[in-house]
């Protein structure tokens, strides 16, 4: 029972703080593509943001910004 414990605690060790930084990553594209949205409204487009423009804008994995992008709603 020990041994596995042991495993648990080393497996939480070296994987829970990358899951951390991925959705730490991940909440940080959701707020930059919000942003510009909004920025993107304000200056009066009011055409639908394609994935392609704002991976291109922010430098981002084109498929992170679907993903964000659908979690978003637009």
């Amino acid at each position: 029972m020990k041994y596995l414990k042991a495993i648990w605690q080393f497996c939480s060790y070296l994987f829970v703080p990358q899951m951390g930084r991925e959705r730490r990553r991940k909440e940080k594209l959701k707020q930059c593509i919000t942003y510009l949205i909004g920025k993107e409204r304000a200056e009066g487009n009011l055409e639908h943001l394609t994935p392609e423009y704002v991976s291109r804008v922010l430098n981002a994995n084109i498929d992170e910004v679907e993903k964000c992008l659908k979690g978003i709603e637009m």
